[in-house]
């Protein structure tokens, strides 16, 4: 399953996209807890994450289905 990520995180992960191995059909829930594993120095900056999936927010119990685009976002920040 491949995973756009953006800005920060995307920063912090070095690249714009991850793929993470899970069998579908997953809750966005498990794919946060999936990749706060893969990646434990980025888990902090994943909880704060808004997810979308088919570019529509999404919560922590929208299902993922095969086909389905998945993408993090995180908090916007500033002024």
């Amino acid at each position: 399953m491949k995973i756009w990520v953006f800005a920060g995180l995307a920063e912090a992960l070095g690249e714009s996209s991850i793929t993470i191995d899970l069998t579908l059909p997953v809750k966005v829930a498990d794919v946060r807890s999936a990749l706060g594993e893969q990646y434990p120095e980025a888990k902090s900056a994943l909880q704060l994450c808004f997810a979308a999936v088919n570019q529509k927010f999404a919560n922590e119990e929208t299902v993922i289905y095969d086909g389905d685009e998945i993408a993090l976002i995180p908090p916007v920040s500033g002024g």
